[in-house]
């Protein structure tokens, strides 16, 4: 039996389409997805109720769900949240976990955090991350 993943990105609650909402809802829930990741970006500022209409439609799936956070998922506008604690909002409202690791059938997914809250744009790969899924990936050699 095939594992079905559907993976997403660039959500954007908050200033979503809404007329794609459900047509996008009906076409992960057709294709009969095993698993749903999210690489980012799933609310436009960073505002709990963005975060909240967001976990709504992913909890609405009926399938697991994990998610990493992206640029948007960290306050733009509040510069000391920013810069102190970016990944709050995100790990009060989505998960404490900012590289999460699952297994759904045979496949394994390792989740990377590469938002860098001193940019606007583009992310980076920290070594440690690096590091981290290469261990992850080495671990699972031997197992």
């Amino acid at each position: 039996m095939r594992t079905r993943l559907a993976c997403l990105s660039d959500l954007h609650f908050g200033q979503e389409r809404k007329d794609l909402v459900e047509p996008l809802f009906r076409a992960i829930q057709s294709a009969g997805a095993d698993m749903v990741v999210v690489a980012g970006d799933l609310v436009q500022r960073a505002r709990r109720d963005q975060f909240e209409a967001a976990l709504a439609f992913l909890d609405r799936l009926n399938a697991p769900w994990m998610a990493v956070p992206g640029n948007h998922d960290i306050p733009l506008l509040d510069p000391v949240a920013r810069l102190f604690h970016p990944f709050n909002a995100f790990r009060r409202h989505v998960a404490s976990d900012l590289g999460p690791e699952r297994r759904i059938g045979d496949l394994r997914l390792l989740g990377a955090n590469s938002v860098d809250p001193l940019r606007w744009r583009r992310g980076v790969a920290r070594p440690e991350e690096v590091a981290r899924i290469a261990a992850l990936l080495r671990e699972g050699r031997r197992g």
